[in-house]
């Protein structure tokens, strides 16, 4: 005789069934983890796009900081013509503050007023 036949012999009618409980039990453990790890996945797609969108948004903010330290250099360089005496410091593209990206008008006129103090600065030198 068959010695697993022996042993389902020996331990009665009752294995068959708490093998198959015991089978039911592991695939449901399988099932649930399977969901958990794909509720992971979809959390760490969803944290992928926000941590895209914050990409975004910082390269966005990169652009604009290199926007103001160009103008910011514009302003250094008036600021060493003003200095130095050098006459006609003040172009006109340093005078249509407008045109520049995204400045308020409180800043356009503190601006227009450092402007308005470095040619007087200037003008006073000269004569």
């Amino acid at each position: 005789m068959n010695p697993f036949i022996k042993f389902l012999n020996y331990c009665g009618p009752s294995l068959p069934i708490s093998l198959a409980s015991t089978g039911i039990v592991v695939w449901q453990i399988r099932a649930s983890t399977r969901d958990f790890i794909s509720g992971i996945n979809s959390m760490d797609s969803r944290f992928d796009r926000v941590d895209s969108r914050f990409n975004a948004l910082d390269s966005k903010f990169d652009t604009l900081d290199s926007k103001f330290d160009g103008q910011d250099s514009k302003f250094y360089g008036l600021n060493m013509k003003a200095l130095s005496g050098e006459k006609n410091s003040v172009n006109q593209e340093m005078v249509d503050i407008e045109n520049w990206p995204k400045l308020s008008t409180e800043g356009c006129n503190v601006i227009r007023h450092c402007i308005r103090i470095f040619t007087k600065k200037d003008q006073e030198k000269n004569n």
